[in-house]
């Protein structure tokens, strides 16, 4: 329930203490999943990380085509509520995710 540029604000100051503190941490950003019931307010958080990504030349793992039902929603199969990930979600997810990882950053 809050707006992409609270988002953004809370990552960078994520971020800002990742290059403090830990400075060879690799970062990997994921858009947002889609929901239904916020499509629009995604789309825009989604529009907003991908600017921080390339302002920061961070990576950007754009999962939201991947889970999206067509019609701005998480498929029914995936969740369990339209918000939250099911076991199936999970599974895929961690897939995308292993695939990456597998082919190097």
């Amino acid at each position: 329930d809050h707006p992409p540029s609270w988002t953004v604000a809370e990552l960078e100051v994520i971020l800002d203490s990742f290059e403090q503190l830990t400075p060879n941490t690799v970062v990997l950003l994921q858009t947002i999943l889609p929901r239904a019931d916020a499509s629009a307010e995604v789309d825009a958080a989604n529009v907003a990380l991908a600017e921080l990504a390339e302002r920061r030349g961070l990576r950007l793992i754009d999962l939201h085509p991947d889970f999206d039902d067509g019609s701005g929603g998480l498929r029914i199969e995936e969740t369990t509520d339209g918000i939250h990930l099911a076991e199936p979600g999970y599974r895929r997810w961690a897939s995308t995710l292993n695939q990456i990882l597998a082919a190097g950053l």
